[in-house]
């Protein structure tokens, strides 16, 4: 960190503090400055890790990044909830006295710095080396490569444990590579090459082990047990934050886990409405011009068209999509269509909840953007396709109101992104 994110750090830290010794924060809610910290490094070492920010949709990285993106927005929310567990622990001496609050600040300075430079910089460097080999583990396959090797970098830093494995070799389809893909801890530099036919079984007969016996030998934590390019994951259920924290299976909240507004104004907090103003949308009078825009866009009906969103995603908007929108539904849902570019580049809030069904992984990322009278939703699933759209409203006797709980539903899982709170 340069001096001045170190100020910032200090700030923030001796301002947790103050709001932990008095219980200003809620149960369970995490500080912005904390998740964003660690979100905003952790999404720069993905981007470093796979070689880019944009990719072509086609590329297996665009899809790579979204369930990467995911994963890394749930382990910072895990380590948060877990530094600040570990920060109310602090008020309670070990022998039943409460700190007082200069002494308690210093803990939570001293640890916060821990935790949020030392700690972060370690997994900065664990996501972008879990990233590179998802990266070259990909690319070989698609270039027919039938073989990898395991390296590693050959000098005094290497673990003994990983010198071990040095060139290990076997077919790119062998389980082996489910559990011994690099990095195998955090830091670890180790990476993989090609591989040649002749080398399997080589290096097994010289250390006359057994694949068991070999990986029993590296001692390679169960949290590290894992092939990013395969199970679409940085960091497993096993690492320790997760454990910790316990939020495997929940769905984080937007009020109560984040700290955003409500979207209506309500007992705990002003709304999203009653405190800002919102420029008003692109609307088309039919869908005669909905399809329009659709052809300056797509070519033809049955064309398809890709729109980066704001983190650098390829987002595909196809014929599927087309009908869904304009033609199926009676909902007037096509007289919004030509927002769906503003809505993906400059959301106001991106949420992401990655399921698993019967070892099929699936993704589904929400974009939420505020406009003057309602909101409005883009959808899109694990593979960048854009799934659907709608606005955030609901027809009555009184006329067509905001639906809040249709738009509160969507606010919850991992927050990828957030303009205002």
């Amino acid at each position: 960190m340069a001096a001045g994110e170190d100020e910032e750090l200090n700030s923030f830290l001796d301002n947790l503090a103050s709001d932990l010794f008095n219980s200003r924060l809620p149960d369970g809610q995490i500080p912005e400055e904390m998740y964003e910290l660690s979100t905003d490094k952790l999404f720069n070492a993905l981007d470093k890790g796979l070689g880019g920010v944009s990719f072509d949709f086609e590329d297996e990285r665009n899809s790579l990044k979204a369930f990467f993106q995911d994963n890394l927005a749930q382990f910072s929310a895990a380590k948060s909830l877990t530094e600040l567990k570990f920060f109310n622990e602090l008020l309670i001496k070990e022998n039943g006295e409460i700190r007082s609050f200069n002494e308690f600040r210093d803990a939570v300075l001293r640890y916060g710095i821990q935790f949020n430079k030392n700690y972060l910089k370690t997994e900065y460097n664990t996501a972008v080396a879990a990233a590179q080999n998802a990266r070259q583990f990909i690319t070989l396959k698609q270039n027919g490569v039938q073989y990898l090797t395991y390296k590693t970098m050959e000098d005094g830093k290497v673990r003994p444990t990983h010198v071990i494995l040095d060139d290990f070799t076997a077919h790119i389809d062998d389980p082996a590579w489910d559990v011994m893909t690099p990095p195998l801890a955090f830091n670890c530099r180790c990476y993989l090459l090609p591989g040649i036919a002749s080398q399997v079984g080589v290096l097994l007969n010289k250390l006359k082990m057994t694949f068991r016996q070999l990986f029993r030998a590296a001692k390679v934590p169960k949290e590290f047990q894992n092939n990013p390019a395969k199970s679409k994951v940085i960091y497993t259920q096993e690492m320790p934050y997760f454990k910790q924290a316990k939020i495997n299976g929940k769905l984080l909240q937007a009020q109560k886990n984040f700290g955003l507004r409500p979207i209506l104004s309500d007992a705990t907090d002003k709304g999203i409405y009653e405190t800002y103003k919102f420029d008003a949308p692109v609307e088309f009078a039919n869908k005669e011009e909905a399809n329009k825009w659709w052809l300056d866009n797509a070519g033809t009906q049955r064309g398809s068209f890709d729109i980066d969103d704001n983190k650098g995603l390829a987002i595909r908007f196809d014929n599927k999509f087309r009908n869904h929108v304009i033609e199926q539904n009676n909902d007037g849902r096509e007289t919004i269509i030509g927002n769906v570019k503003d809505i993906l580049q400059r959301p106001d809030e991106v949420w992401s909840i990655a399921t698993e069904r019967k070892g099929v992984k699936s993704l589904q990322r929400t974009y939420i953007k505020y406009y003057k009278d309602f909101p409005m939703v883009v959808q899109v699933d694990g593979s960048g396709e854009a799934a659907t759209m709608f606005e955030a409203s609901k027809t009555t006797k009184e006329g067509k109101l905001l639906n809040k709980d249709s738009i509160e539903n969507l606010r919850q899982g991992n927050l990828i992104y957030n303009k205002t709170r």
